[in-house]
C-alpha cells in the first residue's frame, strides 16, 4: 500500500462490519448497467430489510436511477410508463440520504488520495467511511482500486 493511501487502512480495533447487525449499508448502482446484478442485489436488500439494517447513501442515488431509467427508455428496453412506475418504486425505498458540506470535502480529499478522476464514487466511500458501513458496488474497477485500503468496499455479485 502506498504512503498516500496508508492512512485509509482500517484501525486494528475496528469491528468486523459484516458481523455488526446494526451497522448501516451503502449500495451503489453501476451507472452503465445498474440492474446487471439484480437478483444478488434483491437478496442483499431483502436481508438488510429483514435484519432491520439501515441503508444510507450520499444524495445521489435518485439521480442515478432516473438517469438509468431514461437510458433504458432511450434504448427501447423500457416503455416511458414502465420507467415512471419503476422510479416511483425507487423513490419509496427507505434510504437515508446525506449531502452535507463535510461529506463533499472528504469526498474531494478521497478522490485526490485515490487518484480518482471524478469525486462521484468518492462520495460513497466518504459516507461509508464516516458511518462505518459496508459499501456495495457493481463497479469492479473501483473495488480493485480501493480494496486493500478499504476492505469494507464489496463487489456486488
Amino acid at each position: 500500500m502506498d504512503a498516500a493511501r496508508s492512512h485509509l487502512a482500517p484501525k486494528a480495533n475496528a469491528p468486523e462490519l459484516h458481523n455488526d447487525q446494526c451497522s448501516p449499508q451503502i449500495l451503489a448502482l453501476n451507472s452503465s448497467r445498474p440492474f446487471s446484478n439484480s437478483l444478488f442485489t434483491i437478496r442483499l436488500w431483502t436481508g438488510w430489510h429483514e435484519a432491520e439494517r439501515p441503508v444510507v447513501a450520499p444524495a445521489l442515488p435518485y439521480y442515478e436511477v432516473t438517469n438509468a431509467l431514461r437510458r433504458y427508455v432511450a434504448q427501447g428496453e423500457l416503455l416511458p410508463q414502465e420507467a415512471a412506475e419503476l422510479l416511483d418504486v425507487a423513490l419509496r425505498l427507505d434510504i437515508a440520504l446525506y449531502g452535507d458540506a463535510e461529506l463533499h470535502r472528504r469526498a474531494l480529499k478521497l478522490a485526490e488520495i485515490l487518484s480518482l478522476l471524478a469525486a462521484y464514487d468518492a462520495h460513497y466511500l466518504a459516507l461509508a467511511e464516516r458511518m462505518g458501513a459496508e459499501f456495495w458496488t457493481a463497479d469492479r474497477r473501483l473495488v480493485g482500486m480501493v480494496q486493500e485500503a478499504m476492505p469494507w468496499v464489496r463487489l456486488l455479485g
